[in-house]
């Protein structure tokens, strides 16, 4: 099985590199994060597709863990648009979509590298 580090200088340098090269061997990669579960990464786009459209991988309520011993009433407010189909989903979705526009993106993009790069140099041997 492929691995990707997460850390590691080539990945973090070039990712798109990182992962062109990883495509090329493989569909199916282990994404390592230090001090996280085991992530598995789709490296094609047909791939890709395939899973989305792949019931068994349907996103819904029990597919997320949440922290134990939450109490039954408040679970409502945890729920993510990701949970959620049908005119619910469609509802949030256009409500949101205005905050992600490219141009809305743009106007983010310093702030967000800030925090990215910060966040990296926060790593060891960062």
């Amino acid at each position: 099985m492929v691995e990707i580090n997460a850390t590691d200088p080539e990945v973090v340098t070039n990712p798109f590199g990182t992962y062109a090269r990883v495509a090329a061997e493989t569909a199916v990669a282990r994404l390592v994060v230090p001090g996280m579960p085991t992530f598995w990464v789709l490296t094609r786009l047909n791939t890709a597709r395939e899973m989305l459209n792949d019931p068994r991988f349907e996103l819904n309520a029990a597919s997320f863990m949440r922290p134990p011993n939450i109490p039954d009433h408040c679970l409502k407010y945890m729920r993510t648009m990701s949970e959620m189909n049908g005119p619910d989903h469609l509802r949030l979705r256009r409500a949101v979509a205005p905050a992600f526009t490219p141009k809305r993106m743009d106007v983010l993009r310093p702030r967000i590298t800030e925090i990215v790069d910060g966040l990296i140099d926060a790593f060891p041997g960062g």
